[in-house]
């Protein structure tokens, strides 16, 4: 058996303000979604089952979307995967509609922090009943988090929000369920990171799921930033970014944390995915990026295909295209079950060479202990 890392303290929870029980957080979710109203909702969009695991075999030439099923139109993929029946949900009925405007309580516990240090990615299609049950997959226990801490985690990486969750507006599954979950986070001495995939179809809808999220006792939050169902590539730019300058003004002096596309895919001359990604007025807006730089999704002819040369172009990418050079950076690998010992430990050297602050693969359920091994050799934060 390896020797496990020394735990590490949260990062981010300051003297004073420990998390509520269970029970406190649970009351908070449900608040949220009596609150929350349905002004805007859409429809559920139920994804072919079984497009994760066809993205990650690399069956598409664009990017493996962080959020479990792939979050680009069906169309595109082509995958032709017989639709699996959704879980019954029950919709909860609304008793309020949403404010014109949203204020939050300062946000100052949003801090950099959580984000240094080595990560773990857990998405909602590994924690929750219904989407690990409309998947047709094993659902991760809460005890996971005692194993992660144990082998030097810092910081969990949890899909709180999800567009297409149709119980409630506020896009929060099972907050009971999500309640045992930040407990155990919290008491194996994890910090949190809630994060959300915006589709930008209804810009309303996506800024309520981000608020709802944050009203939440987290340490992070951070928008997912590679759906193109939005078509009209200006349309989806200017969406995000009124996304984005409408969290900072509800969140002052947070820190949001942007998961980005990898520049390899979004700078390919043949790519019509995202070809004019609003880099600059990302760097502008947002605190630390996280680019999702999938080695294993790239072809072996187009000499990237490995951990470090890849990790080392998105970094060096990043930092030019957001006109930030000292931008900080947490790179995520992957595809976890996909890559070497050799992958990742080529990862860790190019994230220790360009001083990210922080490291993490994708995700939980695919890692296997060489990822873990090798993982190890981060020097960073």
């Amino acid at each position: 058996m390896r020797p496990t890392a020394p735990r590490r303290p949260a990062p981010c929870r300051r003297p004073g303000t420990p998390r509520p029980l269970i029970a406190a957080v649970a009351t908070c979710l449900a608040a949220i979604v009596t609150a929350c109203g349905t002004v805007g909702e859409k429809s559920a969009l139920v994804p072919p089952a079984g497009e994760r695991e066809a993205l990650r075999a690399g069956e598409v030439d664009e990017v493996v979307p962080l959020d479990g099923p792939a979050d680009e139109t069906v169309d595109e993929l082509s995958l032709g995967a017989p639709a699996s029946s959704a879980a019954t949900v029950t919709t909860l009925a609304p008793t309020t509609t949403v404010a014109t405007t949203t204020t939050l309580t300062p946000a100052q516990r949003f801090t950099v922090d959580p984000y240094r240090g080595l990560g773990a990615w857990i998405d909602v299609f590994d924690w929750t009943v219904h989407y690990s049950d409309r998947e047709q997959q094993e659902r991760l226990d809460p005890a996971v988090l005692d194993e992660l801490a144990a082998r030097g985690v810092r910081t969990l990486y949890l899909q709180i929000a999800r567009y297409d969750w149709p119980a409630d507006p506020s896009g929060i599954p099972e907050p009971d369920l999500l309640a045992r979950w930040l407990a155990r986070a919290d008491a194996a001495g994890l910090a949190v990171v809630g994060w959300y995939l915006p589709t930008h179809e209804d810009p309303a809808a996506d800024l309520r799921r981000v608020l709802a999220m944050a009203e939440l006792d987290i340490d992070g939050v951070a928008l997912d930033i590679e759906s193109n169902r939005v078509r009209d590539i200006p349309t989806r730019n200017a969406r995000l970014i009124q996304l984005v300058d409408e969290v900072e003004a509800a969140l002052p002096g947070a820190t949001i944390g942007a998961i980005v596309v990898p520049p390899y895919v979004t700078e390919l001359p043949s790519s019509t995915y995202w070809p004019t990604y609003p880099w600059a007025a990302l760097g502008q807006r947002l605190d630390v990026f996280l680019p999702m730089s999938y080695w294993t999704q790239r072809p072996v002819e187009s000499g990237v295909r490995d951990g470090h040369t890849y990790i080392r172009h998105g970094i060096d990418r990043v930092r030019a295209l957001t006109g930030r050079p000292d931008a900080l950076v947490h790179p995520v690998g992957g595809i976890a079950d996909a890559s070497s010992y050799a992958d990742v430990a080529g990862m860790v050297q190019a994230a220790n060479e360009t001083g990210a602050i922080g490291i993490s693969m994708y995700d939980v359920k695919t890692s296997g202990p060489d990822v873990w091994s090798a993982l190890e050799l981060f020097g960073g934060d």
